[in-house]
């Protein structure tokens, strides 16, 4: 991890909460992250540490800036298929970084105070405590001083003053954390698939129970077609099993009319007949020369002449009746 600087003065209060303020940004980017609860020195060796890994980081601020209010930028970046935080830029501005400072003494005192008045309202909460930019001002001021001629260091040199003194940082419990959110992040996607291809299903088992209720459909349809045909002919065989029993009263009724006509028939063939058998009776009478017989005969014939017009129907006269006694 590199640090550097182009700020064209010293490694004052400021500059050093410049990369204090660093710190503080990435162990914000890292609690956001990663939800890892780093300590103070290993936020520290986020920004202030030797090259270890793939992993840089990059403080830079123009040299244009007022000293005072310097604004940086922090490039961290990472490769991908390294670490799960691929490359991450952030700007930063440092206008609201520190008031103006007039002595380094009286600004060591204030940044003091702020960081005991700090903990104070951070005791209780749950959150790890982050020291601010006054600490990390303070702990590696006597870096500086401890070195021959400090006054005379460039601002890159004294940078490096500071990185040499800096703790490597671990981040084996960074990769583990990284590596854990990502089986859960993988399990999570297995499970929202899972989910997709069960709702899939449910949607083409739908879809088919609604091919197959309209298939249901039409062949109730068909059915009920089928029915109404068959009652239908069930009508049809009713009305004609009525015309057939018409037609077998009529045909009884005619059959009893030509019996009654065939027995007249038959009654009148054998008046004729009987007739036919007294004429032939009084011809032979006649020649006999028996004139009773034949007035008797002549009779006979005359009642059944008067029987013929007065009895059409062809009644026969009861025993005892005589012509006389039927007109």
């Amino acid at each position: 991890m590199e640090v550097t600087t182009h700020y064209d003065a010293s490694l004052n209060s400021n500059g050093r909460a410049l990369v204090q303020y660093g710190v503080n940004v990435l162990k914000d980017h890292f609690k956001s992250r990663l939800d890892l609860d780093l300590d103070t020195t290993q936020l520290q060796a986020d920004i202030i540490t030797k090259p270890h890994g793939s992993t840089s980081c990059t403080l830079e601020a123009p040299t244009k800036s007022p000293p005072r209010h310097p604004p940086v930028l922090i490039r961290y970046s990472t490769p991908k298929g390294v670490n799960p935080l691929a490359e991450k830029i952030t700007d930063l501005n440092f206008q609201r970084l520190l008031d103006a400072e007039e002595t380094e003494h009286e600004n060591k005192n204030k940044r003091k105070n702020k960081n005991k008045n700090k903990n104070k309202n951070k005791k209780g909460k749950g959150t790890p405590q982050f020291p601010d930019s006054s600490n990390v001002g303070l702990s590696i001021s006597p870096l500086l001083d401890s070195h021959p001629s400090p006054s005379s260091l460039s601002p890159v040199q004294a940078t490096q003053v500071i990185l040499s003194s800096a703790p490597l940082i671990d981040f084996s419990t960074i990769n583990a954390t990284f590596e854990e959110f990502k089986y859960k992040q993988e399990e999570q996607g297995n499970k929202i698939a899972g989910l997709t291809n069960v709702i899939v299903d449910l949607q083409n088992t739908n879809a088919d129970l609604a091919k197959r209720n309209v298939e249901l459909q039409g062949t109730i349809a068909d059915l009920q077609g089928t029915i109404a045909d068959l009652q239908d002919d069930c009508m049809e065989l009713h009305n004609d099993n009525e015309g057939l029993r018409s037609r077998i009263r009529k045909v009884e009724e005619e059959s009893k009319a030509s019996i009654r006509d065939s027995q007249k028939r038959n009654d009148m063939l054998e008046r004729d007949s009987r007739h036919v058998k007294q004429t032939l009776n009084l011809t032979t009478m006649a020649v006999a020369g028996d004139r009773h017989a034949v007035t008797r005969i002549r009779l006979r014939i005359l009642a059944d002449l008067a029987l013929r017009i007065y009895n059409p129907e062809g009644l026969d006269l009861l025993p005892g009746e005589n012509l006389v006694t039927f007109m």
